[in-house]
């Protein structure tokens, strides 16, 4: 599993704007553009949080997918 990709500061990248804390969606940038914002600060990689993006694809459009635990499918009202 990839970790989730968090931006540390205010990021404009064209049209999307994304605040602190928020996540970077998927397939927006190229591996070498989140490389270097990485080096410099602007994202940070948390491995132990879970993706927005992945754990809803069906919603977002992510490619990869991360499973809901049937607690929480159960608790979002979700369809399997």
């Amino acid at each position: 599993m990839r970790p989730a990709l968090i931006v540390t500061r205010h990021l404009d990248l064209g049209t999307l704007s994304l605040r602190h804390g928020e996540e970077l969606p998927p397939d927006l940038l190229t591996q070498d553009e989140v490389d270097k914002l990485l080096d410099e600060g602007w994202l940070a990689e948390y491995p132990e949080r879970r993706s927005l993006y992945r754990l809803l694809s069906m919603f977002s459009g992510a490619k990869e997918k991360e499973p809901l635990d049937r607690h929480e499918l159960t608790a979002y009202a979700l369809p399997k």
